[in-house]
C-alpha cells in the first residue's frame, strides 16, 4: 500500500527523502511556502538532489500541501485572493517540474459573505486555478475541522464533494474530459467534526471515486468526537481511538495513498501499517516478523 509522512521541504528535501527511505515509506508530503517569500521555480531537481539518486524519489507518491493562507472564498478581486490564485498556479507548475502527484489546499471559511456566496467564490477561484494551469498534477481540497460557529466550508464531506463535482463540471466544459479537482480527507478533522469511525468508513465508501488521498491522522488523547478541535501529534497506537478502530479505519482507507501528519518519527506507524497489510494479504510470516520489529 502507499503510505508515508511529512518530510522537510525546500533545499532540505533530500534529507527528508533519506528519512522516508529508512522508514520504508512509499509516499511523502512536503509543505509549500508562500509565493510572497518563496519562489518555487528557483528550486530544481538538480539543485535539491545533487549527488543523490533519484530512483527512490521517482518511485514515491508525492503530495505538496499548500500554505494555509491559500483559503478560498473571499472577494476574488482583492489582491490577497489574486495572490492566492497566482500562487497556487506557481505551486502546481513547481509540483509538475518535481514530478509530484497532487497539490493539497484547505478550502476556506465564511467571513464577509453569506455561505452560498462563499461557496460560489471558492468554486470560481479553484476553477480559475485549474484552467490557468493545465498539467498532470491533481488539485485536492481538504476537509476542514468544524469550528464552533460553523463558518468553515467543507467540514461536511458531502458539501466538500459537491464543491469538487461542480469544479470539475465547469473545468470539463472548457477542457473536455479534464477532472483535476479531488478530495483529501483528514481523518482527525472528520472526527472533530462529528464523524465517528463507523460513519467515516461509510462516508469514505460513498465518496471513494472523488478521494485522491488521506491525511491519515489519529486524534490526540482528549480530542473527543465532535469537539471542534483538531490535534493529531501522536502515534497511531497512542490516540483517542482504540487500536481496533484505527485498524478498522485503515482497512477502509487503504485503497488510496495515506499521509501521516502525526508524530515526528513515523517508523512505528509505518511498521504498524505494514503489519496490517501483511495480515490482509494473508502473509503470516511477514506479519510475525513485523510484529517482532514493533516489539523491539
Amino acid at each position: 500500500m502507499i503510505h508515508g509522512h511529512h518530510v522537510t521541504g525546500g533545499m532540505e528535501l533530500a534529507k527528508g527523502i533519506r528519512f522516508a527511505q529508512d522508514c520504508g515509506m512509499t509516499a511523502i508530503q512536503s509543505f509549500a511556502g508562500s509565493p510572497m517569500s518563496w519562489e518555487p521555480s528557483t528550486y530544481s531537481q538538480a539543485q535539491i538532489f545533487k549527488g543523490f539518486s533519484l530512483s527512490y524519489y521517482e518511485s514515491l507518491y508525492k503530495s505538496c500541501h499548500g500554505p494555509y493562507y491559500s483559503q478560498w472564498g473571499e472577494d476574488p478581486t482583492k489582491w490577497q485572493q489574486r495572490n492566492a490564485i497566482e500562487g497556487a498556479v506557481k505551486h502546481l507548475q513547481w509540483c509538475e517540474a518535481m514530478k509530484y502527484n497532487v497539490y493539497v489546499s484547505h478550502v476556506g471559511s465564511q467571513k464577509s459573505y453569506k455561505r452560498a456566496t462563499v461557496i460560489e467564490n471558492i468554486i470560481s477561484q479553484v476553477v480559475e486555478v485549474n484552467t490557468t494551469y493545465n498539467g498532470p498534477v491533481k488539485f485536492a481540497l481538504e476537509n476542514h475541522c468544524r469550528d464552533p460557529k460553523g463558518k468553515y466550508i467543507g467540514w461536511d464531506i458531502a458539501e466538500l464533494a459537491m464543491i469538487v463535482v461542480e469544479c470539475n463540471r465547469r473545468i470539463s466544459s472548457v477542457r473536455p474530459g479534464s477532472h483535476p479537482v479531488c478530495m483529501c480527507i483528514d481523518t482527525t478533522h472528520a472526527w472533530a467534526s462529528g464523524y465517528d469511525v463507523a460513519s467515516l468508513c461509510d462516508t469514505v465508501e460513498i465518496y471513494s471515486p472523488l478521494i485522491e488521498l488521506f491525511h491519515f491522522n489519529a486524534p490526540n488523547k482528549g480530542i473527543k468526537l465532535g469537539c471542534n478541535r483538531e490535534k493529531h501529534s501522536c502515534m497511531l497506537a497512542w490516540s483517542e481511538w482504540g487500536l481496533h478502530d484505527v485498524e478498522k479505519l485503515y482497512r477502509a482507507c487503504r485503497f488510496r495513498p495515506l499521509i501521516l501528519e502525526g508524530s515526528e518519527d513515523a517508523r512505528d506507524d509505518i511498521l504498524l501499517m505494514n503489519y496490517w497489510d501483511a495480515l490482509i494479504a494473508g502473509d503470516m510470516k511477514s506479519a510475525a516478523t513485523l510484529q517482532q520489529e514493533q516489539k523491539s
